[in-house]
């Protein structure tokens, strides 16, 4: 399959991406801010799928039957939305890296929860689907927020700002009332970063990717051998 038909693919999610943003901006004034942490998770989501769809249009990745897979599953794409919110940093943290940067005359490595996204992106997701027989010989030690984001607590978290949780009693446990307007905001400018970062590689508008070339070399380094 050409490229094309991949970025275009990308650019359609993107576009999915900031139309739901775009209608997150009209349930600011709303309470509980639940429907707009949502939302923006959502789009979150579709940033992520976008960029999965971006790196194999470059071949960074393979295009496989578990990639679309991976396309489809929350805890997949959240697990890329880790690796997004490193090469879209906000600006503090632009300007922290920077500094560090200039400091240590290097670039730094990739934090722990960033690198661990990938592999668990790799090798608990996709490496599993391959084979359910597949197991470590020793089992890695990741990092526990990322190790959280692949066990389905982020999707979780997501799932109650749509839903009534009930305990094992059967009483209520959860609301979605229980959504901050803050939680709303982070996730909703998270998710920003997201559209218009991916945006910017695909073509759709401006945009900036940190470290882009690592990642890139990295992911395209985790799935040099073929999947299934």
């Amino acid at each position: 399959m050409g490229k094309e038909i991949f970025l275009a693919s990308a650019m359609r999610c993107c576009e999915n991406s900031r139309r739901l943003l775009d209608e997150t901006e009209f349930l600011g004034f709303e309470k509980p801010q639940a429907t707009r942490y949502y939302l923006s998770v959502v789009a979150q989501e579709e940033a992520a799928k976008a960029f999965l769809l971006y790196l194999i249009a470059i071949e960074a990745l393979p295009w496989t039957p578990l990639l679309l897979r991976a396309t489809r599953d929350h805890r997949c794409k959240q697990l890329v939305g880790i690796v997004l919110d490193y090469i879209s940093p906000d600006t503090d943290e632009f300007l922290r890296r920077i500094d560090k940067q200039r400091l240590e005359k290097r670039r730094a490595p990739f934090p722990d929860g960033v690198a661990d996204a990938m592999n668990l992106l790799r090798h608990e997701k996709i490496r599993r689907w391959e084979s359910k027989s597949w197991c470590w010989v020793e089992n890695p030690e990741y990092d526990t927020g990322a190790l959280a984001v692949a066990d389905g607590h982020r999707d979780r978290d997501k799932q109650c700002a749509l839903y009534v949780e009930l305990g094992r009693s059967g009483q209520v446990s959860a609301t979605p009332e229980g959504v901050t307007e803050r939680q709303a905001n982070d996730e909703y400018e998270r998710g920003r970063r997201f559209e218009e970062c991916v945006c910017g590689l695909v073509g759709a508008g401006p945009g900036f990717a940190w470290d882009l070339e690592r990642v890139k070399e990295r992911f395209k380094a985790l799935f040099s051998e073929a999947v299934s």
